[in-house]
């Protein structure tokens, strides 16, 4: 996502952009694959589409001439000094398991299920209507992507459906998020003390946009009450959970603010009330690209505690994204997460850029410690000013030699992202018609146990509504945060079983205080459901499903002895995050680095004034 943003942003400002890419799709990790290339995947197999892809040995002579015809080249007589070598990591996921599949099920009743394979052969008979997201993200309605959709002109290439029902997990209870007056003041699950305190508490956000965000026009919800009793700017030095502690935000709202509308991916343990010292809690690490913050304000949601200004601020965007296009402040786009970057590469074509599918390993000529161009295996020449690089590859200095799988597989990170995808027969979240559904939940909360060690989980719903599946079909996903050498199964197949056995109607807001431990009982009953789809047929049965782990990986290796060239872009993998504005905010740093006098996307001249 944030190599095609920023292609985009550099062939739009001037620059001759030529974008690589060893897979014959688009998208790494933001990619969207059918039923049965993502199993491929999975299985570590390839899933290029032949028809698509040309023999390499046939299109030798065209890609380097498109080469040409992007960048200027070398003359021939140049002198290149060092070399470093640009390898291919393995495709695919690590620690794969699969449920749903007839295997499966035959492993659960001891014999041949004839049912089951037949459900899968119907399955997969229609797997081009599938657009299964290998990490899926979800766009703030006022976010930094709506923004630079809106003024760059690709929205024109997108559709977007907003999410229809925001939820978040209270003692293994599904509750909706409260964020509008009429939802607070509506909802039975919150006291009327803690109505008025999320209130006060809103309300002091809000009458701080002004000073954190000048550029920003005020809100026009009745949150933004002239009266609101906010404390100076000057005195918003510490974490936003001290400044929820100074605005006495009880326990629960605090947990519900900082995972369900700052989106953080990890733990943070709440002020419960004196000084808490350290406000990180729960897993440790950091990790991605992007850097610190929030999904709200821009950041990976994970690298750090947000600062109170960086969590005030999150709030505000969320505030002023409900109402914006539906009755939350999210937006799920048609056909999977990688119409997003495909979007963007479309933009860096229509101005000049070049896009080349299946290219194979090449190596980086450097000249006087900076990056001179780059090679590809069969010596062809390409020079370019800056290198991007992102962790489909891995950099290895001097190496002459394709490193093993084991050697490649330790590029990767301690940290990962924990996975499950799921087709279902029927929505597991919402009530009525809504099957576009987001939640955050606690692995330990099925318990009624909400602990430091807890995990936190996104979970997104989407039916054929979106594009994703076909009709009569829901797709489930399940992401957390977790390390390299966690079992995604064994974290997230507890919270799939009780997503199977809860009901629907729990989370309509006539029933927001429903029995969590109802819930707690019956995910015994459900333990082995979710493993061979077998649950009852008036609920709702997993048809096919898989768990696995996506390590982060880095194009440099560690321990390396070289130092980096100054023109040399590595972006690590992004870590979890529930919506993209990191990679916006990812983009924009680095393509200030690159061209640091032009505008970032600016508006369409033909189009300024009419969005």
């Amino acid at each position: 996502m944030t190599e095609a943003i920023l292609a985009a942003a550099c062939a739009r400002a001037g620059k001759r952009v030529l974008h690589l890419d060893a897979h014959a799709y688009y998208g790494s990790r933001n990619a969207s694959f059918g039923l049965r290339p993502f199993e491929q995947l999975l299985l570590g197999r390839n899933v290029s589409d032949e028809t698509n892809i040309r023999n390499a040995d046939d299109s030798e002579h065209s890609v380097a001439a498109a080469a040409d015809s992007a960048v200027a080249q070398p003359p021939s007589h140049e002198s290149v000094g060092e070399e470093l070598q640009v390898v291919q990591l393995p495709d695919g996921a690590d620690q794969v398991s699969f449920l749903g599949s007839a295997e499966d099920q035959s492993q659960q009743t001891g014999g041949e299920d004839r049912g089951g394979q037949e459900a899968a052969e119907e399955l997969f008979k229609l797997s081009h209507r599938y657009n299964i997201d290998l990490t899926p993200q979800l766009l703030l309605c006022s976010g930094d992507m709506v923004s630079v959709l809106r003024s760059s002109g690709v929205s024109a290439y997108l559709e977007f459906k907003p999410i229809q029902a925001h939820l978040y997990d209270e003692d293994g209870a599904l509750l909706r998020v409260p964020c509008s007056k009429a939802d607070i003041f509506a909802n039975r699950a919150l006291k009327l003390v803690e109505k008025r305190q999320l209130m006060r508490f809103l309300q002091a956000c809000a009458a701080m946009q002004a000073d954190l965000e000048p550029d920003v026009a005020p809100m026009p919800q009745s949150l933004a009450a002239p009266d609101a009793a906010a404390p100076p700017t000057a005195r918003l030095d510490g974490s936003f959970s001290s400044f929820m502690h100074e605005m006495q935000l009880p326990h629960k709202l605090q947990t519900m603010a900082l995972h369900s509308i700052l989106c953080l991916n990890r733990l943070l343990a709440p002020r419960d009330g004196g000084d808490s010292g350290d406000d990180n809690g729960g897993r440790g690490g950091g990790g991605g690209r992007d850097g610190g913050g929030t999904d709200g304000s821009g950041g990976d949601g994970g690298a750090s505690a947000p600062t109170a200004p960086e969590g005030i601020v999150a709030v505000c965007r969320h505030l002023r994204s409900l109402g914006q296009f539906g009755p939350t402040a999210f937006l799920s786009g048609f056909y999977g997460t990688a119409e997003l970057p495909q979007a963007f590469c479309r933009l860096c074509a229509v101005w000049g850029g070049t896009y080349m599918l299946g290219n194979s390993a090449y190596t980086i000529a450097l000249r006087e410690g900076a990056v001179a161009g780059i090679r590809n295996a069969r010596g062809h020449a390409t020079r370019c000013e800056w290198l991007v690089l992102n962790g489909d590859v891995r950099v290895s200095g001097g190496e002459r030699h394709e490193p093993s799988e084991r050697a490649a597989r330790s590029a990767h990170g301690r940290e990962a992202i924990a996975r499950c995808v799921c087709v279902l027969n029927s929505a597991v979240l919402g009530g009525g018609d809504e099957t576009l559904c987001f939640a955050t939940l606690f692995t330990g909360s099925a318990a009624g146990d909400c602990s430091d060690g807890d995990t936190v989980v996104f979970v997104l719903q989407q039916d054929a509504s979106a594009a994703v599946c076909p009709d009569g079909k829901v797709l489930l996903h399940l992401s957390a945060r977790a390390t390299a050498d966690e079992d995604p199964r064994t974290l997230l197949e507890p919270v799939l079983n009780r997503l199977l056995s809860a009901q629907r109607s729990d989370t309509t807001p006539d029933a927001a205080d429903a029995d969590a431990d109802a819930n707690a009982d019956a995910d015994a009953d459900a333990a082995g459901n979710a493993r061979a789809g077998a649950t009852a047929h008036t609920g709702p049965r997993v048809l096919w499903g898989a768990f696995f782990s996506l390590p982060l990986r880095s194009p440099l290796p560690a321990g390396r002895s070289w130092a980096v060239p100054s023109n040399l872009l590595c972006l690590d993998d992004s870590s979890l995050s529930a919506t993209c504005d990191g990679a916006v905010a990812a983009a924009r740093g680095h393509f200030r680095k690159i061209c640091p006098d032009a505008d970032f996307l600016p508006p369409r001249e033909e189009e300024e004034g009419h969005d």
